[in-house]
Parts: structure tokens; sequence; C-alpha cells
């Protein structure tokens, strides 16, 4: 696709930070002429979830035991079932009679939907009260859920308890006591932390699913700064600038002339490309240009026939590394993304959404380090078997891919698509499993 050049139009509404193009005062002066947006980087707030108001004496209360609980949506349980909760999560319900499939329990109808089985990962309350050690909530208000860490010292064991001096001492040495649960670590191994556990001056961190890891073998990840572009009419074609620190110009007497930077991160409407000494540049519109190499763009694309007409879809552009959401036939998010890299290709196809989390734990193999295994992965939408959208805060390459075969997208970004999309998660609940928004991938 060509856009016509117009190096006199009005100033771009998209392009944040970009003035009027002004010359550099000297040459070792380089004037940042695009700017990135500020990310949202204010951490989880870790709170105990609200419990359930008070009901009469015919309510039931459930506290999920196991860390993912299946929710079931007949007797005649399935392989997925209908969703999950979280263990520690509380919901109100009321019995059912029948037996089938819960054998030894008894099935409980959530007001929420769906049914569960007190010998299937829940027991039942006398009151909505969560015992303190199962209070793990997730924030679904910030960028990420949880606060999250990198275990840093290869081979650093992971405790099921604090141990004791004596227990850390015959670990260290080699020795495993039963008692403490100790895994090793291997391969990259992040983690998502509840609270610090202070032991006699040893602290120790705990993770959402339960380990302990002491404090000198992991350092605590920063939330990735990339953030995406909410869209207004005609933002698209929109470049985002993925260089480090591109070079900005202006075009002057058929010549470019360098007018300093744009940060990596920067955007803005493209109106123009233009080839200049053998090298192609893009234009945004208050005529300031950037190599075309030193950006991704996310284009409109026709809404397939498979996808209803005012439906919810989401479009991955595959070589350019993009993403871009639409309502119908209106594209109203834009973001990058990084895909499967060599040897993990990211399909191309059209989807749909068939399970949603708030988070899971994903691991696997990986050629440079042998294995992965990263607890609590965010915002994720499974669309083809173990293929899905989900948010990565253990990089901040976005544009380049990089993935196993998932598409990493930006945490702002992720979670605005999970709560954006369908199927919804009902309240209190931390996974669904149904169809909903289209997924299309698509390489040129």
């Amino acid at each position: 696709m060509r856009w016509q050049h117009r190096v006199a139009a009005a100033a771009s509404t998209l392009a944040l930070g970009v003035g009027p193009a002004t010359a550099a005062a000297s040459e070792e002066v380089e004037d940042v002429v695009m700017v990135a947006p500020e990310p949202d980087l204010a951490p989880p707030m870790r709170m105990r979830a609200p419990l359930p108001e008070p009901r009469d004496d015919e309510v039931l209360w459930v506290l999920a035991t196991d860390f993912d609980a299946p929710v079931f949506d007949s007797w005649r349980r399935d392989t997925w079932g209908l969703g999950a909760l979280r263990r520690g999560t509380i919901m109100a319900g009321h019995p059912r009679s029948y037996a089938q499939g819960c054998a030894g329990g008894r099935w409980i109808a959530l007001e929420a939907g769906g049914l569960v089985c007190t010998k299937d990962g829940v027991v039942l309350l006398d009151a909505p009260q969560t015992p303190e050690q199962l209070t793990l909530a997730p924030d679904l208000s910030a960028p990420l859920p949880y606060r999250y860490a990198k275990v840093t010292a290869p081979g650093a064991p992971r405790f099921g308890a604090v141990p004791t001096l004596d227990e850390e001492r015959r670990v260290d040495e080699g020795g495993m006591p039963p008692q403490v649960g100790v895994v090793r670590t291997q391969g990259v191994y992040f983690m998502a932390i509840d609270r610090p556990i202070d032991r006699d001056g040893q602290v120790f961190w705990r993770s959402v699913e339960g380990q302990h890891v002491r404090e000198e073998d992991l350092s605590l990840v920063s939330p990735p700064r990339f953030r995406g572009e909410t869209l207004v009419g005609g933002s698209l074609p929109l470049a985002f600038v993925h260089a480090a620190r591109a070079e900005a110009f202006e075009l002057r007497d058929g010549a470019l002339r360098k007018i300093g930077v744009a940060e990596r991160g920067a955007r803005f409407r493209v109106v123009g490309d233009e080839t200049v000494d053998e090298q192609s540049f893009v234009f945004a519109a208050d005529g300031v240009a950037v190599r075309r190499e030193e950006v991704r763009i996310a284009q409109r694309i026709a809404r397939p026939r498979s996808v209803p007409r005012d439906a919810r879809w989401i479009h991955i552009d595959l070589d350019e590394q993009t993403l871009v959401a639409y309502e119908g036939d209106r594209p109203v998010r834009a973001t990058l993304v990084s895909t499967g890299t060599t040897g993990f290709e990211t399909p191309a196809g059209v989807h749909r959404v068939r399970r949603k989390y708030v988070s899971r734990r994903m691991r696997g193999p990986d050629p440079d380090h042998g294995t992965y295994d990263i607890e609590e992965v965010p915002w994720i939408l499974y669309y083809n078997r173990g293929f899905a959208l989900h948010g990565a805060y253990w990089h901040d390459e976005f544009g380049t891919t990089r993935s196993h075969g998932c598409t990493n997208v930006p945490p702002d970004d992720a979670r605005w698509l999970f709560h954006w999309s369908t199927p919804e998660v009902p309240e209190g609940w931390h996974g669904v499993h149904r169809a909903g928004t289209h997924v299309v991938l698509t390489r040129t």
C-alpha cells in the first residue's frame, strides 16, 4: 500500500509529542521530536478480595481450595468444564439434590452461574471468611494482576514452606528434606510473588502458588514500558517507532535533513511514504519523516466474511508484529506484539477465543535455556489449542518475534483486550471456557 505524501498537511492528533519541525542548534544536539507516552507502572494493590455480602440462611458459602477449582455447566462434567475459581475465592450458592458426578460430595449451584462439586477443589463454609493463607486475589484493575520476580540464581531451591536453618543447610549441601517440598529451579523461571516472610533476618518471598524463594536468589521485574494506542476516526495507518532511537528528518527542496530523533514507542498517523536516496521513509502529517525500517505500521484490513458484521475481533499482522482490535469495521485500539520466533512460528488463520484466564502458569522447552517456566502469565485468551494472546511481563521488545508461538502483548493492552473481548469472565471467576471473540492472524 502506498499513501500520497502531504508535507504541508495539518498536525496529526496522534503524533504524540510532535511539534513543528525545527532545526537542531548544532550537530551535537539531537532534539527529541517524537516522544513515547508514559506507561502506567502502578503496581498491583495485592489487597484481599472483597467478601460477598451476607445473605439469608438458605445460601451456602463455597471456598475454592484448589489453585484452579473447576466450574461445570452440568453434572455431566466434561474435560474443561465451564471455567475455574482461583484458590481463596468465596462464592455464594445453593445446594442441588442430584448426586451423579460428585460421589461423596454435594453439587452447589453458584449464584454467578455454573456448578461446583465439594469433592473437587471447593469446601463449604459456615460464614464468608477467607483463611489468611489463601487470600491471593489478583488485582484486575492494574496492568499486571500480580507482582513478579525472576529467579536469577541457577538451581536456586524453591521451598514448599519456609525452611528451618537446619533444613536450609541440608538443601544447600545437596539434601532434600521432604517436609519442605524442595524444587530446584531449571532453565528460565519467573514467579508471581505474594508476600515477604522474615525468618530471623533472612527474607523469603512467597509465590502466589505457595513456593518460597530466598530474596538473594531473585530480582523483582520492572513492568514493560510500552503500551498501545486507543484509536479515533481516521487513525490508521499508525506507525510505532520500533528502533531504540530513530532518526527524524524533514523534507525540504527534495532533500531530507536530520532534525532530531524519535523515541522508541512514539507513534504517528502515516500520511505518506517516499523513497529518497534509495531509502524508504514514512511521513507524519507535519512533515516529519522516519525510515520505514525503523517503524512498525498497523494498517486497517477488511473484516473476514466469517466474522459477523457487528462483532468484536482482533487482527494480528504476523509480518509487521502489530495488533488491531475492531468493533465491526471500526478499529478501536492498536499496539505492537511479539509472536513466535524461528522454530516456534505462530500460524496464520481465523479462530475464536475458546478459553480466558486472568492468569495461568506456562512452561515448555526452550532452545537457549532448556526450559522456560513462567508463573501467572496474565490476561490469557486461548484461541487454538495451546496458542494464545497474553500479557508478557518478562520483556519489553514488542514489535519483534520472540515467543514460543503465543502472541505476547504489552500488559496494559493485554488487560484492555481481556476486559473488552468475549466471553466475559463472571465476577469472582478466574477463567471461563466458552467461544467468543474472533482472532485473525495474517501474513502478506
